[in-house]
C-alpha cells in the first residue's frame, strides 16, 4: 500500500496514487477528496519546479517514499527525451507516472498511448516540490524515497 509521503493540507499524494494504482484502495481516515475527472484537469501547471537536471541521486527532505516506482514527468522535449531512455525500465518496474505539466486531455492522451502499460495521472507537483526539495524533473522517486534522474 503506497504511504503518504506529504500532506500540506491541500490534496495529498495518497489521492494521486489513487488513480494512478486503482487496483490498491488507499486507507486515509479523512474525509476523501476527489480530483476532478477530466477534461476539467487541464491544463496541469505545476509552478514549483521546472524542467531540468537533477545531478546526482539524492533524497528527497521526506521520510520514506511512495512505496511503489513513482516517476514525475510532463508534457516536454526533455521528459520526451528521458522516456525514450526508460520507458523499457519503467515499464520492467511497473511503475506509476504523475504528469505534472500537459496542456490539454489530447496531450494527456498522446503521452497515455506512448507509455503503454505505465499508468499515469496528472497532477500538479507544487505541494510536493516544495515540502520535498525536488525542482525538476523528469525524475524517478524509488519505493525507498531515492530521487534519480
Amino acid at each position: 500500500m503506497p504511504t503518504v509521503i506529504h500532506d500540506a493540507g491541500g490534496v495529498p499524494i495518497a489521492d494521486y496514487l489513487n488513480n494512478v494504482i486503482p487496483d490498491r484502495p488507499i486507507r486515509d481516515p479523512r474525509p476523501q477528496v476527489r480530483l476532478p475527472s477530466s477534461p476539467q484537469t487541464f491544463p496541469v501547471v505545476t509552478t514549483k519546479a521546472q524542467p531540468g537536471l537533477l545531478g546526482a541521486p539524492t533524497r528527497g527532505k521526506l521520510k520514506g517514499g511512495p512505496g511503489i516506482p513513482l516517476c514525475i514527468i510532463g508534457d516536454d522535449p526533455l521528459s520526451d527525451k528521458w522516456l525514450d531512455r526508460n520507458l523499457a525500465a519503467l515499464q520492467a518496474m511497473n511503475a506509476a507516472c504523475l504528469v505534472v505539466a500537459v496542456r490539454d486531455q489530447t496531450a494527456f492522451a498522446r503521452l497515455q498511448a506512448r507509455v503503454g502499460s505505465i499508468r499515469l495521472a496528472p497532477g500538479s507537483f507544487d505541494a510536493l516540490a516544495t515540502a520535498s526539495g525536488i525542482t525538476v524533473w523528469p525524475v524517478l522517486v524509488s519505493p525507498d524515497g531515492l530521487v534519480s534522474q
